[in-house]
């Protein structure tokens, strides 16, 4: 970002890219600035950001700002709070980064298209992540934002599709942080260290997200922490869900964090594969 009077100003460019989601095989993905997901917007709370959006795909798109406390002119809805931003075109938003409601101390949102054609631009990756930090936040040795899509990908003619739950439309790969497995990233930690995975549901499936080796306790829900932190090895993320879970492992090893639905640890059909990431803790 740059900063202009105090103003803390990002561009995002819309745009279509073949994206390498395992080494030799790409998806068709429409993306922010040409990365999947979107890049991670993160600012102190309160700040004052401003983010220019060009538009540089075929349809009109807008972003919505998901769980932001966002002046109504910003919300991003096409045909109500404004016109879709035409192919070629820009638009601007600018807004405080303070969560909706406005009694949270800060915490992981999502940004995304909200159309005109939502089912298509958000299913074909036009999503990420915005963190707004914690007035006093609290200390992690590992971080790491964890966001989860699906595909519908013809691996012979490259064709993607955006995933839904239809005929015809079921995904055949799926992805954590714009990679399958086993080219998802290895997070490495030692037994003791405290860490912090920032979970967002970016597509159009509920994924039930389980940790080996030891328990997780989640902190945090759409952004708001938890009264109640409650303990947990499993926690099902829904779309449009952000989740946050905090754990410290007490043994060495190489420990796995993935779906526990079978079908989406594969890719295309062949297994291990999909949403599948190792936490290698020595």
């Amino acid at each position: 970002y740059t900063i202009d009077n105090g103003v803390w100003v990002f561009n995002l460019d819309a745009k279509p890219v073949l994206w390498e989601i395992l080494p030799g095989t790409r998806v068709t993905a429409w993306t922010y600035n040409g990365v999947v997901p979107g890049p991670e917007i993160r600012v102190p709370y309160g700040q004052r950001v401003r983010i220019v959006v060009k538009n540089d795909l075929p349809d009109g798109t807008t972003v919505h700002w998901h769980g932001i406390d966002v002046p109504n002119a910003m919300d991003g809805v096409p045909g109500v709070t404004q016109e879709p931003i035409e192919p070629g075109a820009s638009f601007t938003y600018e807004f405080d980064a303070i969560p909706a409601g406005r009694d949270s101390a800060g915490g992981t949102f999502l940004y995304h298209s909200h159309g005109p054609e939502e089912d298509r631009q958000f299913g074909l990756g036009l999503s990420g992540a915005f963190v707004i930090e914690p007035k006093q936040p609290q200390r992690y040795d590992v971080e790491k934002t964890v966001v989860i899509q699906e595909w519908n990908l013809n691996a012979a003619s490259g064709e993607t599709w955006p995933a839904m739950e239809m005929e015809g439309m079921f995904p055949n790969f799926f992805t954590l942080n714009g990679k399958s497995f086993p080219a998802t990233e290895t997070v490495s930690m030692k037994t003791g260290q405290r860490a912090l995975f920032r979970l967002v549901g970016a597509g159009a499936f509920t994924h039930p997200m389980h940790l080996h080796g030891t328990d997780f306790t989640v902190v945090a829900k759409d952004g708001h922490p938890l009264a109640a932190p409650f303990k947990a090895d499993v926690i099902q993320v829904g779309s449009g869900e952000r989740y946050d879970i905090a754990f410290t492992p007490n043994r060495p090893g190489k420990w796995v964090f993935h779906c526990h639905i079978g079908h989406h640890l594969t890719n295309d059909g062949e297994d291990p594969g999909g949403l599948l990431m190792v936490v290698d803790v020595t």
